[in-house]
Parts: structure tokens; sequence; C-alpha cells
């Protein structure tokens, strides 16, 4: 396990007050999109005393800049359950007063979130909370996991038929035995639903909720000395309208031995698909870990209480059972936190995962499923904040760090640690396929492809590789990606750009690379929304060929270099030429369209330079499919005789666009045409180049970590830190690029708008250095435009809202 970073609180304020009165127990929860939520007992920025703010503070960051705390909200008790629904959009919080709030994502800004629902139940201490699952968890086939198809590789196979949760919803269990279950019912207004844990109330002091493999929702839960109790719960809209809701026993078990301790914690072993729990158990020697596996034993039945009654088969019943299987011994120290990963991404009957137990003496151990093993421990830094380092007097000087909440991240490859101030600590593990050795390449792209099936973010993954392997996975991913059906391709192509853009980022030597994607993504999304206003001209009502067939069959394999030309056999073949839009759209297109040229201008310019050296554009002039894409556009433009682009030229009556065309389709049929590569030459020479959008440096921790190698980053919480700046040197004199040092402007990588100095309302993205502004274009066209990337930036990272 390394340690990759940490966030401490603001000294200014530990320094006010003794440590006492700032700690508190603190909660952690990662989602699958790799957003932290965790909770503090004072506000972490702020002049007024520590407890004219005591009570608990629940903040949101994206992983990725671990000092850009949001608070969301402020409760008067403490916060005692957080839970993430599985698309990372919605979260529950419970605390001991009996409130519980619901909160949802809010203009898909990663700091900004709204309550859609809150209620209380009075004197209730809500231990636990979970969201039904809606969809089946994704993993490796056991057999076909060597398999290049994604169809065959990924299974969501389990031995029962799933059971799929008929509505969105999630459950709370308090600790007198009260289940709540709210109900989000499509276009309805949430539900509520309180019933009894088991036939009569009790007290509870342990419980977790859970989803089976075959889709059935578990809630375990015991008290101090009474026995483990399973329950399922089963929830749906009936057909009055109204919520039902009901709970069975499942199963129980009782801790075994002579002395058998008393539980301390209790989780359920990837609560996506669980089938084991694991209790933390507190004895005179110590605190242990256990692990219990549930099993199906057959039992025999009197033949009155068979349902069948025709032969021996109806005397038989399944009955779940669990079994005691393995042990981990702490060494003397006191469990006092256990964490388990939400889904594994390996397949079979008990799928391999890390289980991550704290120590009450600060150390943290990472134990295998498979009889628990040790695979590595270690213990939180002591020396890194003031509160735990200062020794102005013996009694302010603390030994040790008290460790409150662990929770896995989107993929389990990195562990968050909170500790009780509410400080933040990330340490990346070894690979679950290797424990204990290096993160190889196959494993990466295994896991990288796993992210792109299941919508898992791939975050994690990019702080796990070797920056040095980062261009070699991300062409194997490709090539095994290239290999899927079309359709396949055609479906996960965005998301499957952003993962490639995103790791070729991270190296130096393929930052071009990661241009060069993100601009052919960019390419592909413009070329769609073009085709989608592409119809057939009135006169030729009697064709019924689509426009787009019609406009791609003309232009693949035409030589034809005059743009007119081909404008005129487009318009021979039926399609329309007059653009009926309104202004609004007009303005969209002209936006992107001054986007197309700019990006062909840079390609074009540096022809002459890709004979000796790469940079950005190589890889777009040696995938023949850009280029036509690129035709295909500037094809439509001129169809649709749209107003030329404003760009700064030597000759007076230039038509770029049918230059551009002609330059394009001779470079598409020969590379090394000499009269080309001189017009190219002389290019920057005759026209005025705009900044072109597409070189991005990435952000925060993975901006930084293949940096600054060695030690672990430090973090200060709610105050940004003064990180290395990449400066991306031109390719050629003459080009230049929106993200610029000396550039006192912002632009809009969505919307392909120049937004000046100090625009407001902008959106960053938490992983590069993309920002984007909410358009106020409200034609149906600029709303699509914008919709296709107003939850994730083109990296695939979370959007911010900048407060200031």
């Amino acid at each position: 396990m390394d340690l990759i970073f940490t966030s401490y609180r603001p000294q200014s304020s530990l320094r006010k007050s003794p440590d006492w009165l700032q700690e508190g127990h603190s909660l952690c929860t990662v989602s699958s999109q790799n957003t932290l939520l965790f909770t503090t007992s004072t506000l972490l920025t702020g002049g007024e005393q520590p407890q004219a703010s005591w009570g608990s503070h629940v903040y949101c960051l994206d992983l990725n800049t671990p000092w850009d705390a949001c608070l969301i909200t402020s409760l008067e008790s403490a916060a005692t359950c957080l839970a993430w629904d599985t698309t990372g959009s919605r979260f529950v919080c419970g605390d001991a007063s009996g409130l519980v709030t619901v909160w949802e994502i809010e203009e898909n800004s990663v700091g900004d979130w709204r309550q859609i629902t809150s209620f209380k139940h009075s004197q209730e201490s809500f231990l636990s909370a979970n969201f039904f699952l809606t969809s089946r968890p994704v993993s490796l086939h056991a057999d076909l996991k060597e398999s290049s198809l994604y169809t065959e590789k990924f299974s969501s196979g389990g031995e029962q038929p799933w059971t799929r949760s008929p509505l969105e919803g999630c459950v709370l269990v308090s600790s007198t035995g009260l289940l709540i279950t709210v109900a989000f019912p499509p276009e309805q207004e949430p539900q509520v639903k309180a019933t009894s844990l088991g036939l009569g109330r009790r007290r509870i002091v342990y419980v977790d909720t859970a989803t089976t493999k075959d889709g059935q929702f578990m809630v375990a839960a015991c008290g101090l000395e009474a026995p483990v109790v399973v329950y399922t719960v089963s929830a749906g809209i009936d057909g009055e309208g109204w919520l039902d809701v009901r709970v069975n026993t499942h199963s129980s078990f009782s801790l075994m031995g002579e002395e058998p301790g008393r539980v301390c914690e209790l989780k359920f072993l990837l609560s996506d698909s669980t089938e084991a729990l694991v209790v933390g158990v507190a004895g005179p020697e110590g605190g242990r870990v256990q692990m219990w596996d549930l099993e199906q034993k057959t039992r025999g039945v009197h033949k009155l209480f068979s349902h069948n009654t025709g032969g021996v088969g109806g005397r038989v019943k399944a009955v779940p059972e669990w079994r005691y299987s393995d042990e981990f011994s702490g060494g003397g120290a006191g469990v006092v936190a256990l964490a388990t990963p939400r889904s594994s991404v390996m397949g079979g009957k008990k799928p391999a995962c890390y289980v991550a137990v704290a120590f009450s003496d600060g150390s943290v151990q990472l134990l295998l499923r498979d009889s628990l093993a040790q695979i590595a421990s270690v213990e939180l830094p002591r020396g890194g904040n003031i509160a735990w380092s200062r020794t102005s007097s013996s009694n302010t000087h603390r030994v040790t760090v008290t460790i409150c909440s662990l929770s896995f991240t989107s993929t389990g490859n990195c562990l968050l640690v909170t500790d009780s101030l509410g400080q933040l600590y990330l340490y990346r593990m070894s690979p679950i396929a290797d424990p204990g050795g290096p993160p190889l390449a196959p494993y990466i792209v295994t896991m990288l492809e796993y992210c792109l099936v299941s919508g898992k973010d791939w975050w994690d993954l990019a702080v796990a590789a070797k920056p040095s392997k980062l261009e070699a996975i991300c062409d194997k991913f490709a090539e095994i990606f290239s290999s899927q059906p079309l359709g396949q391709q055609q479906y996960y192509f965005s998301r499957f750009m952003a993962i490639k853009s995103s790791l070729y980022r991270l190296a130096t030597s393929s930052q071009y690379r990661a241009a060069d994607t993100t601009a052919l993504l960019m390419l592909k999304s413009i070329n769609g929304a073009f085709k989608s206003l592409l119809r057939p001209a009135e006169s030729n009502y009697s064709d019924f060929t689509d426009p787009v067939d019609k406009l791609e069959m003309l232009l693949v394999g035409v030589e034809e270099v005059d743009i007119e030309a081909v404008s005129q056999q487009l318009s021979s073949s039926g399609l329309a030429r007059d653009l009926q839009v309104d202004t609004s759209t007009l303005q969209t297109l002209q936006q992107l369209t001054m986007w197309l040229t700019t990006l062909t201008l840079h390609l074009l310019a540096a022809v002459p330079e890709y004979k000796t050296r790469r940079g950005p554009g190589y890889s777009l002039l040696h995938d023949g499919q850009a280029l036509l894409v690129i035709r295909e556009l500037l094809a439509m433009i001129r169809l649709w005789n749209m107003a030329r682009v404003s760009v700064i030229s030597t000759e007076k009556e230039m038509d770029l666009t049918a230059r551009l065309f002609s330059m394009i389709t001779r470079l598409s049929m020969k590379t090394d045409d000499e009269s080309l590569i001189d017009e190219c030459l002389m290019l920057p020479h005759k026209v005025m180049i705009p900044p072109l959008d597409t070189v991005l440096s990435p952000r925060g921790v993975i901006g930084s970590l293949h940096n600054l190698s060695g030690s672990p980053l430090s973090f200060t919480l709610c105050t940004e830190p003064d990180l290395p700046t990449l400066t991306h040197t031109p390719f050629l004199e003459g080009l230049t690029y929106t993200e610029d040092p000396t550039a006192d402007f912002f632009y809009d990588s969505v919307q392909k708008l120049y937004l000046g100095q100090c625009p407001g309302s902008l959106k960053h993205c938490t992983r590069c250095s993309a920002v984007t502004q909410a358009t106020l274009n409200r034609s149906s066209f600029a709303r699509m435009w914008e919709k296709r990337w107003h939850r994730n930036c083109l990296c695939g990272g979370p959007w911010k809202l900048a407060k200031d």
C-alpha cells in the first residue's frame, strides 16, 4: 500500500482550541464516479470558535482535487450513515436524531447538491443506509475471461435469475429496529414507509445492507450479545400507487468458541453481489476479523410441510446457512472500522477482493478474501499536521491517529481513510489479480474495459498505472476495442475516447495523442449533429433514401477537389440546400464551423513538420477516418451556403472553405504531394491561424503524481495548492493553443466560444483544464449539443461550478 496523498485541516483552525473539541466520528464514502462524501464535527473554514459550529458537517469533493471540499449541509446531530446510489448522482444521509435527507446533484456540478426529500423520526439513530440496485453488476466471466469480445469476456451471470428491484429507492435501519424505505417513483413525489425489522423492535448496535447475487436486498443486524440475524427486504408500488414493503427473516448465526467475544463491526462482502459477511470481533485478547460464507444446505422436510406431493424431491428444501470460514487477529489492538469494495471485477462463485480493517493502534491491514491472508499493513502518518505533532506541552502531544472510516474507490484499486478530525488519506493497492505484486499492463487494460462496460469511473486506475506504461496500455486497449462489433464500438465510442485521452494526457510523450483523441471525438460529434440537420429537397418527395446515406455515398472514394462541384452533386442528388433553422441554431453551427476551420488549419500547417517529428494532428493525418469526416463537414457547410468564417487572411477574397476542402482531399489521396506540402508551408503566412483548444493539461492529483514522484502529495483542505503547471510549447511557430500561460481569456471547450476574461457561472473540469459555461442559447439544437457533455467533460471528468 502506497500513500498517494494526505489532505489535512487548515492549521489556523486547529490552533484555536484543543484537539478533543474538534474531534468526532468522521464518516466517508466514495461513489462509482470517485466522488467523496465525508463529515467533520466542526467547520473546516470560518473565523468562529469550534464550539459555535460544533455538530456534523457533510462535505463533498472529487478525489482528483482533494483540497476542494464543498459544504453540502450542516446537521445539529452527528451524521451516522451516508450512502451513494449506483450512478453517483444521489446520496442519502441519516443522523443520530432521526433526521433523514436525500440529495441529488444540481446543474451537474460535483460541488452543488439539492435536497429532494427530508423527514424525521424523532429519537431514532440511523445506523446504516443503502440504495436498491437497479441493474445487475458486471464481472469477468470465469470461463471466457481471455476472450477479446466484451459480450463474452464480461457477464452479469449468476446461478439464479436476477430479480431486478422494481423501483428506485433506499433503505435505512435505526438502532431500535425501525426500517425506513424511501421510494422515488418516476415523475412522482418520493414515498416513505416505516416497518419493523423482524417481528418486534429490538436494540440494534451494528447493521449493514447489501444485494445478493440474485438481486435480493438483505439486512444483517445484531446487538452487543445477540446473534447476527439476516433479513430480506422486498419493496414495490402496489396497484393503488402506494409503497409496499415486506421484510422476511432469512437466516442467523452466533459467534463460535468458548469465549466468542462480542461483535464490534459488521460488513457485507461486496455489497452489490454479496455471498459473505465480515464480522469484527472484540475479545479479551484484542480485535479479530471473521469471515462467514452463505451457503444453501438441503434439509429433509416432513411430507406434511412439503408443497410438492410427488416423489422424494418434494421432501427436500434448500435452507440458507452461514458457515464460519476464516479469522484474522489484530495482535491486541481493537477493530475500529471495516471496509469492503462494492463489487469485484473477478468473476466466479467466490470473487477475489480485498478487506480493509482499521485498528485502534492507528494501523490499516489489507486482507485477502481467501483465508483472510494479510497482504499489506500501513500506519497513518503522524507528523504531517500540527494537531498530531505539536509539542509545546506534553499533554497535547498525540501518539496515534484515531481512524474513523474507510472506503474503497470505484474500481477498488485505492482506499480512502478518514481520521477523527475529518482529514483524508488515500492509499494505492496492489492489483487484486496479483495481490502484493505491481500493477501490470494486462490487468490495467482489463480494468479499463470493465470501466467502459460497467459505467464506473477510471480515475483510480490512472493513479495505479505506471506513467511509462500508459501509452502501451492505451494502444492495447484500442486494439481490443477495434475488434468489437461495429454497433458496440458506436455505443461505447464517446466513453472509449474519453478514457484514452485522459490517460494519454498523463505521459509527456503521448500528450499530442491526447489532443488528437479529443479532436476526433469532437469531429465525430459535430459530424453527427450536422448530419441530423440534413433533409431531402421538397421537390424530391418520391425518393425515400436517407439523406445521410446519400452524403456518405457521394463523398467516399470521390477524388473531386472542387467543393462547388461536390456541392452541386449533393444538391442534384436530392439534398436540400436551404437550412431551415432559427438564428440561435445558426449561431451554434457557426461556432462549431469556426472550430472545425481552426482544427483543419492547424492540421494542414503542421503537415511538412510531421516528416521529422510528431505533434498534435499527427494521428489525425494517419487516420483516414478523420480526414473523411472533415471533408463531409466542409461539404455540408458549402451545401448550406453558411457564412464564411472570419479568419484574417492576406488574400482579400480568399474562399477558405474551398481551399481547405481541396487541400484535405489531396492530402487524403497522397500525403507526400510536393505541391501540397509547399502550399501547407505557406498557409501560416497567408492566414492568421486562431488558437486551438485540444491541447489540455491534467489537473490535481493525476497532474502532479507523475511530475512529483517520490514522497506522497500533501494538501490542505479548502486551500488551493500551488501545483506545477505544464506549459505547452507550440508545435510550430505561428500555431497557438487556448491553454497558454499568457492567455487572458477563457475558451468554452463544449460550445467552442471565447468567454472573455471574467465569465460568470463557469464550470471547470476537475480532471483537466477544460472549462464550459451553461449556454444562453435556448434553441433545441444548442440544448441538444450542450446535453452531450452536461454531466462530464470530454475527458470523462466531472464538472464543478466555480463559486467566485
